[in-house]
């Protein structure tokens, strides 16, 4: 991942933060769609989990750092997090100097500054 992605990585990090309390517990009515009289035949598993390492610079608090990282590590214990957390300017800066290396390494990118994602938007440093 050489570009930034603010849109399905960040949505699952945030939702698993946001929804880590939230839901039933994954098992389906063992009736669910079945037609009377028919067998069922059980849910397959996932074979082509997520793996391999995504990087994840972020101005948020160490804390929550941890929790998120955490929640996300438990949906996908293959992928390996490596976080980079500071001030918003030191944030930018590092990816400024990447960007003109022509090697941003960030894959995620949550900061609470909308202005910054503004001009990171212009720059065309942001995935849709």
């Amino acid at each position: 991942m050489r570009l930034l992605k603010k849109g399905s990585l960040l949505m699952s990090l945030t939702a698993l933060l946001v929804f880590s309390g939230c839901g039933t517990s994954g098992q389906p009515a063992a009736n669910q769609g079945a037609q009377p009289g028919s067998k069922q035949e059980p849910a397959k598993q996932e074979t082509n989990t997520p793996s391999g390492k995504l990087t994840f610079y972020t101005s948020q608090p160490e804390d929550d750092v941890s929790k998120l990282v955490s929640a996300f590590n438990k949906k996908y214990p293959d992928v390996k997090v490596e976080s980079f957390r500071s001030g918003t300017e030191e944030v930018t800066a590092k990816l400024q100097a990447e960007n003109q290396a022509g090697k941003v390494q960030a894959d995620v990118l949550l900061l609470a500054d909308a202005v910054t994602f503004e001009g990171l938007k212009k720059q065309n440093l942001l995935a849709s």
